[in-house]
C-alpha cells in the first residue's frame, strides 16, 4: 500500500497506486483493473459530498470496517506513522477484503 497526503488535510489517504490511466483505455473502471479484472460486488455502500475533505471519506470507511462509533480515530491513524499499523490491524482482521461502492 503506498500512502497519498490529502491536500487541505494532514492526513493521508492509502491505496495500491495511484489510477492508471490505461483504464480508459481498456474500458474497464479502476475498481475492476484493481480487482484483477474480476468485477466485484459491493459489501457496503458509500455516498460522499465532494466538499467534504477525501481523508474523511477514507477514515469513515475505514471506522465503518473497523465497527468504530466515529471516524475521528481513524483518521488520526491515516497519517504516514500511524498507517503501517492501521493497515496490519485491518488486514489481521481480514477487513482488507471489504468492498465498499
Amino acid at each position: 500500500p503506498i500512502a497519498y497526503p490529502v491536500a487541505g488535510c494532514e492526513s493521508t489517504a492509502f491505496g495500491s497506486g495511484p489510477a492508471p490511466p490505461h483504464t480508459a483505455m481498456q474500458g474497464v473502471s479502476y475498481a475492476t483493473v484493481m480487482q484483477g479484472g474480476s468485477p466485484a460486488l459491493a459489501t457496503r455502500m458509500v455516498t460522499h459530498n465532494w466538499q467534504n475533505l477525501f481523508a474523511h471519506l477514507v477514515a469513515a470507511i475505514v471506522a465503518d470496517a473497523l465497527e468504530e462509533p466515529t471516524y475521528s480515530e481513524s483518521l488520526d491513524r491515516l497519517s504516514p506513522t500511524e498507517l503501517p499499523g492501521l493497515m496490519a490491524e485491518l488486514d489481521a482482521k481480514r477487513l482488507l477484503s471489504l468492498t465498499y461502492w
